[in-house]
């Protein structure tokens, strides 16, 4: 369903940042971490995301491979 929504809206950070939700969730590391770089790019600074998002609070989640465009909001949350 996330990748209909993407279909109408490629710019939506929104749709991006959700599609990284969905991936994280089921252990799609790398998918995940490239879709919330799509959304950051496209909506610097994730205005529309709570700082306490859960999804990204997770050990696996957090490592070296984060890199670039990621940054902390907490003393483990990444975004």
């Amino acid at each position: 369903m996330i990748q209909q929504v993407l279909i109408g809206h490629p710019n939506s950070a929104k749709a991006h940042y959700v599609q990284a939700e969905i991936a994280a969730r089921q252990g799609q590391l790398p998918r995940a971490r490239e879709a919330l770089a799509t959304a950051e790019k496209l909506a610097p600074g994730l205005p529309f995301a709570k700082a306490e998002s859960v999804w990204c609070n997770s050990p696996n989640f957090l490592n070296k491979e984060v890199g670039p465009g990621f940054r902390t909001i907490g003393p483990e949350l990444y975004v």
